[in-house]
């Protein structure tokens, strides 16, 4: 436990960019294995990730969690149900049903650089179907995509 508090303590700012598709990608380099980090996401996920998620529900679905999140809005807040599952690089999550997102989509990159040393990637593309400008909406993600990498370290970190 004191190698991953150490290690988590010391990983660098996450590179934040906008990909040609829109989605925020988000890179890191944690000093914690990959057991570690696969341990630590689904519960993340069930806790919420960052500032802008208000409440999550959590029901096992299989091999999935399915979630309903409730997250800060410019003049209410939104609602949607996805599906997160593991795959073979990390987990996907994907849209079910909401009213107020027409696409969801986050995939968990992880890739063992080095034995103890994990290079972790997050993909987040979403759309509302609110009149909110894009700008607005990316610049919410990257915020929100930060701090999840942040409470990921912090979960690390316990």
């Amino acid at each position: 436990m004191w190698m991953v508090l150490v290690a988590a303590a010391w990983a660098a700012d996450p590179t934040i960019t906008v990909a040609d598709d829109g989605s925020i990608v988000a890179r890191i380099e944690i000093a914690a294995p990959e057991s570690s980090i696969r341990a630590a996401i689904p519960e993340l996920q069930k806790a919420g990730m960052n500032s802008n998620v208000l409440s999550v529900t959590a029901r096992p679905e299989g091999a999935c969690t399915a979630l309903d999140r409730t997250t800060r809005g410019l003049w209410r807040p939104l609602q949607l149900r996805t599906r997160f599952c593991p795959s073979s690089t990390g987990f996907s999550e994907r849209l079910v049903a909401s009213e107020d997102f027409t696409r969801y989509e986050a995939d968990w990159t992880l890739r063992p650089i080095t034995s103890g040393t994990t290079s972790v990637q997050l993909r987040v593309r979403s759309d509302v179907n609110l009149m909110v400008p894009s700008s607005l909406l990316q610049t919410g993600t990257m915020d929100g995509v930060r701090e999840t990498l942040q409470a990921l370290l912090r979960r690390l970190g316990r």
